[in-house]
Formats: C-alpha cells, structure tokens, sequence
C-alpha cells in the first residue's frame, strides 16, 4: 500500500471525537505528504 492509500485508510477509519492515528504525528513520510498535499499547492481561489 502506498503512503497516500495508507492515509486515506486511516483517515477514513478514524472514530469521530478522537485524536489520528500515531503515524499521522511522527511519520516523516506523512509529514511530506501532508505538506505537499495541504500547504505546498499555492494560495486558494476565492
């Protein structure tokens, strides 16, 4: 399974009203994708 399948998993796994799962805090390779995904794509159109 690839890192972004992984996440994804996870994410939609996830127990409403509860913290992520472990890798999301301390993997590096979440880490990446998460900023590339999220903060790296350029200002958002109003």
């Amino acid at each position: 399974m690839d890192i972004r399948s992984e996440m994804l998993s996870r994410l939609r796994g996830r127990k409403p009203g509860y913290s992520l799962d472990q890798p999301f805090y301390i993997d590096p390779d979440f880490h990446k994708l998460d900023m590339e995904t999220i903060w790296y794509r350029g200002p958002a159109m109003c």
